[in-house]
């Protein structure tokens, strides 16, 4: 139990397509645990040909939750959400899912650039990741002058390989214009930036650090979220305290979570 309200709007089950978590575990877990909120975000990416993106996984996992939720109504709040990748890829998917899909919380991500594979995926042993992160924040800003989702998710994503795993320091002193063109769209817009912590299990810091938290809210942005990016239910919670302790020192009061697509402020 924690003294606050813990949240965690980041959380992936069997109808992603790289877990294979029950949605049992997941609200099971996260009651036990005592957490305030969680966000069931599994995977929609809308580059990915037409069967399969996963929309219809996602559709029948919300459909699943929505079915075992109600014995959790008076101590979890428990949200239907999706993880949107690639939107800036195929807006027409992307647009037609929103619109169709009954979501609570909608996390806007990119996990690959055009005509690449996935982060994860790259030998950066072999290749020089400053090109294809510098194109990554590119299409960062084109997802978010798009718009239609609630949260920015990981927003360093790709560090998390170049850095993280391959050792290779990028020099960010040149991209800073590119990252302040990134926060303050996303402040000006009312978006939420999400604090990714995903990496802590594994004694990896923030997705993004707290350079990027307190930066995005000396631009304005007031709406922030946690999620652990959880693909198992043990790490559920995992690194959430991480970034409540950063928020506060950013000068954030609040996160949020959001349903039926509005944000709902939660005090830190």
């Amino acid at each position: 139990m924690t003294d606050y309200k813990k949240i965690d709007c980041h959380l992936h089950s069997e109808f992603s397509y790289d877990s294979e978590e029950k949605i049992e575990n997941i609200l099971k877990t996260a009651a036990e645990r005592g957490l305030y909120a969680v966000a069931l975000t599994d995977h929609c990416e809308m580059n990915a040909p037409e069967d399969s993106r996963g929309e219809p996984k996602v559709l029948e996992g919300l459909q699943k939750l929505r079915s075992l939720r109600e014995p959790y109504s008076g101590g979890l709040i428990v949200l239907c959400g999706a993880e949107v990748g690639q939107a800036t890829q195929n807006y027409a998917a992307a647009n037609h899912f929103i619109e169709t899909a009954k979501l609570d919380f909608i996390l806007g991500s990119i996990h690959n650039t055009k005509a690449e594979e996935d982060f994860y995926f790259i030998d950066f042993s072999k290749r020089d990741p400053l090109p294809l992160y510098t194109a990554y924040l590119g299409e960062m800003l084109e997802l978010i002058e798009w718009g239609r989702f609630d949260s920015l998710a990981h927003l360093t994503y790709p560090l998390r390989y170049i850095t993280e795993k391959y050792g290779i320091a990028i020099d960010h002193s040149a991209l800073y214009p590119q990252y302040d063109a990134i926060l303050s769209l996303l402040a000006e817009k009312e978006l939420a930036l999400e604090v990714n912590t995903s990496s802590v299990k594994n004694g990896g810091g923030l997705c993004p650090d707290f350079t990027f938290i307190k930066r995005f809210f000396d631009l304005g942005g007031r709406r922030i979220t946690f999620g652990s990016d959880s693909h198992q239910a043990q790490y559920i919670g995992t690194g959430i305290d991480n970034a409540r302790e950063a928020a506060l020192a950013a000068g954030f009061k609040n996160a949020v979570i959001y349903k039926n697509r509005s944000p709902i402020e939660v005090a830190l």
